[in-house]
C-alpha cells in the first residue's frame, strides 16, 4: 500500500476518533454513507477530490499540495515519513494531509524575505 495514502487515511481516522465520531457520524456531516467512509478509511476505491476535501474539512484537516522543494521541510516539521517516489507514482491527492499549522510552524517554512 502507498505510504502517503496510508498516512492520509490514518490522519483521518485519528481525527475522527479524537472527536468521538463513528464513521456514520462523519458521513452524515459530509453527505456520505457509512460504507463509503469505511471504504476511504480502508483505502478501498477511489474517492473524489470533493469527498476527500469534505472529509478533511469536517475533521479540521486540510488537504494540501506542497511544492517538492518544500516537502522535505514540511514532512520533518509534521513528522510525516518521506515517500519513496521511485517505488510508486504519486498524485496530488497523496501529498500531505496535516492539521492546520501554527503561525510559528508556518514562519519556520515560509520563504525568508531579504532584510528580515
Amino acid at each position: 500500500m502507498n505510504k502517503s495514502l496510508l498516512s492520509l487515511v490514518n490522519d483521518c481516522k485519528r481525527a475522527r476518533h479524537a472527536r468521538g465520531w463513528t464513521q456514520a457520524d462523519l458521513g452524515r456531516r459530509v453527505g456520505l454513507d457509512q460504507p463509503r467512509v469505511s471504504a476511504v478509511e480502508s483505502c478501498r476505491g477511489n474517492p473524489s477530490v470533493s469527498s476527500l476535501l469534505a472529509l478533511a474539512n469536517a475533521l479540521g484537516l486540510e488537504l494540501v499540495a506542497v511544492p517538492k522543494e518544500r516537502a522535505s521541510r514540511l514532512r520533518e516539521t509534521f513528522g510525516v515519513a518521506p515517500v519513496d517516489q521511485a517505488a510508486t507514482p504519486r498524485s496530488v491527492l497523496e501529498d500531505v494531509l496535516v492539521p492546520d499549522p501554527s503561525d510559528d510552524e508556518l514562519a519556520d517554512v515560509a520563504p525568508r524575505r531579504r532584510g528580515r
